[in-house]
């Protein structure tokens, strides 16, 4: 990898970690250990007719030549940032998914998501598949799960993606679920400050 496309990886946002030696080959031929490998461009694969790019997306798209397919990429291949957040006025945990960390917990305390307005993302990871991997911790931590009525905009609303767990235990599972899928992290984040505040006690919901 020269210093230019190291440059044009900086410059669009773009992690290494995304990125497989191609070794001269079409990504026709490596696209099953893109796959495999949680990798969704190369680099040194064949050059492109136009300008002898060697920088593809896992559809065989150079990237160098239309930027756009980076973006698509990205998209099709959701990635994201899932995210634990805490209330320590409400006791309450959230596991989520979005683009912007900053804005998220922005719209978490206006919108006064059930009910609390001291919401903080204690710990975040960037990862391919991030909208499954959401579901999925969801999911297994379903025995945990409250349903909160709260006002907004003046209007009644639901979560239901709240739960009344620790923050360890909605950690633990959260890795246990990348780890099964055999997903990369490609960044985390935890806030180490005042962690155990959020270490809630695990109450199971009524059947």
């Amino acid at each position: 990898m020269n210093e230019d496309l190291l440059d044009f990886i900086e410059e669009q946002g773009l992690d290494f970690s995304l990125f497989i030696d191609a070794q001269g080959n079409p990504i026709s031929q490596i696209r099953e250990e893109m796959k495999a490998n949680n990798k969704i461009f190369a680099f040194n694969s064949t050059p492109c007719q136009s300008n002898n790019h060697t920088t593809r997306s896992i559809s065989g798209h150079c990237i160098e030549c239309d930027t756009a397919r980076i973006a698509f990429t990205v998209r099709h291949y959701n990635l994201g940032i899932v995210y634990i957040a805490g209330s320590i006025r409400g006791q309450l945990i959230k596991v989520g998914y979005t683009n912007n960390v900053e804005n998220r917990v922005k719209s978490l305390n206006v919108s006064n998501i059930g009910g609390v307005n001291d919401w903080k993302i204690i710990y975040h990871i960037q990862v391919l598949n991030a909208g499954m991997i959401e579901q999925q911790t969801q999911s297994e931590l379903e025995p945990y799960l409250t349903e909160l009525q709260y006002f907004h905009n003046s209007h009644l609303q639901v979560s239901k993606e709240l739960f009344k767990c620790s923050f360890s235990k909605a950690k633990n599972m959260l890795i246990q679920v990348v780890e099964n899928l055999e997903i990369e992290i490609i960044r985390s984040y935890e806030d180490s400050r005042n962690l155990e505040e959020y270490n809630f006690r695990n109450l199971r919901r009524l059947r």
